[in-house]
């Protein structure tokens, strides 16, 4: 892209990321604890959209101190991989809009792929204007996309220089069966990519070489160098509060607990630090009043490890932001995870950890071909993030229906676990 926007930027076509979905939008509230709060689904406006309109503006358009919000920053990893891809594939300029906040974290190459801090950006508004830009959308409200992501030659289609993906989903997996794409897709895996069967039980997954396959651990080590005031933040951490010898697990709590789920919770860990003889647990939430319990009842077994409290709110600003990159990368330095089922915070983690990952909440594998079910608290077979909405999109959408039905790559098998 930078060679390109030196020698013939008039040349260019563009995939814009949009992260996010069709219609939620968000009261501007400054005094709301939690951006999430002030959040609604609203109707599709009725009135025609000028030529060339943003899909955001045409949204809020008249509804006053309205915003169109972002998903939390696990949702939009899994997005922007995917979107990296469809860019490589189709072979246009990729761009994230509405994310100038990864600045503050993230130097090159996420930095660079920011559209309100680019220099692509006047291209691209030329387009917008001139009506030659279109919206394709891959997110859980809107799904028209899966068709076209699923079946279309992206080198060709669609001829507008400007394709504009809103998504809050990990939709890789559609490129995965698309016939004029899956292998180069599959191309870009690291190898040797082992089945969900053999994952976890050759010897290369206990010392991490096989989680460090695969296309989800690699997309995040191109794409993420976090600025070196958060890297020295986290080695003073490390050095501070992890003890020189021994086995750290960290553990992720996605949401609040039931009582059910927290004493199968606090019985998984425990059966993980008895079987990897963990000298500590990091334990890293939102949820301070489950953090509390947990370290109460894990304390008499194990030296547990509390980060430094955050603010509660989810990416409300520059703070909470760095916040969540830094419990990442807390996370990513522990020997082993333990994370909540369906967490897309946990595939971050997992990923950036590359490192053995148990499930400690109850859930069961629904994969493809065959993969079987993994029950309760056991390791994941898998490094690489799943899509959520598989099934919808095979069942509802002819052509990845007709593409489902060849055989399916270990990287796509590994891509439709849901854990």
């Amino acid at each position: 892209q930078r060679d390109l926007l030196r020698r013939d930027p008039a040349s260019a076509r563009f995939l814009l990321l949009r992260p996010g979905d069709r219609l939620t939008v968000c009261t501007l509230n400054s005094q709301a604890d939690d951006v999430r709060r002030a959040c609604r689904r609203a109707a599709a406006p009725k009135v025609t959209p000028i030529r060339g309109e943003h899909w955001d503006e045409y949204m809020i358009r008249g509804m006053g101190s309205i915003s169109r919000p972002v998903p939390g920053f696990g949702n939009v990893m899994l997005s922007l991989v995917s979107a990296a891809l469809a860019a490589a594939v189709s072979q246009r300029v990729l761009l994230v809009e509405n994310y100038t906040i990864a600045a503050v974290a993230f130097g090159e190459p996420f930095s660079e792929l920011l559209y309100e801090l680019s220099a692509w950006r006047p291209y691209v508004e030329a387009e917008q204007r001139a009506g030659r830009a279109v919206d394709w959308w891959a997110a859980h409200d809107a799904r028209e996309g899966f068709e076209r992501l699923c079946a279309d030659n992206l080198r060709i289609d669609p001829p507008a220089k400007v394709l504009r993906v809103f998504s809050n989903f990990y939709f890789a997996p559609l490129l995965m069966h698309n016939s004029h794409h899956r292998a180069e897709i599959d191309g870009f895996a690291a190898q040797p990519l082992l089945s969900p069967e053999r994952f976890p039980r050759v010897p290369a997954a206990h010392d991490g070489t096989a989680y460090s396959t695969g296309l989800w651990p690699r997309a995040l080590a191109t794409l993420l160098h976090p600025r070196a005031h958060l890297l020295r933040k986290a080695r003073a951490f490390r050095k501070e509060n992890f003890p020189r010898e021994g086995t750290v697990l960290g553990m992720h709590v996605r949401s609040t607990m039931t009582h059910q789920g927290h004493e199968q919770s606090v019985e998984c860990v425990r059966r993980v630090v008895s079987t990897a003889n963990a000298t500590a647990v990091l334990l890293v939430s939102m949820h301070h009043r489950d953090l509390d319990r947990l370290s109460a009842q894990l304390s008499p077994v194990v030296k547990v490890l509390r980060t430094p409290p955050a603010p509660p709110a989810q990416g409300a600003d520059a703070s909470h932001f760095e916040s969540a990159v830094l419990d990442l990368l807390y996370l990513a330095s522990t020997d082993g995870l333990l994370l909540s089922r369906g967490s897309t915070f946990g595939y971050l983690a997992a990923g950036l950890a590359r490192r053995p990952t148990t499930i400690f909440s109850r859930t069961s594998f629904v994969g493809m071909s065959g993969t079987g079910k993994v029950g309760t608290c056991e390791v994941v077979p898998s490094t690489e993030p799943v899509f959520h909405v598989m099934g919808t999109a095979v069942r509802t959408t002819p052509s990845c229906l007709a593409a489902s039905r060849a055989p399916a790559s270990t990287l796509l098998r590994l891509s439709s676990l849901s854990y």
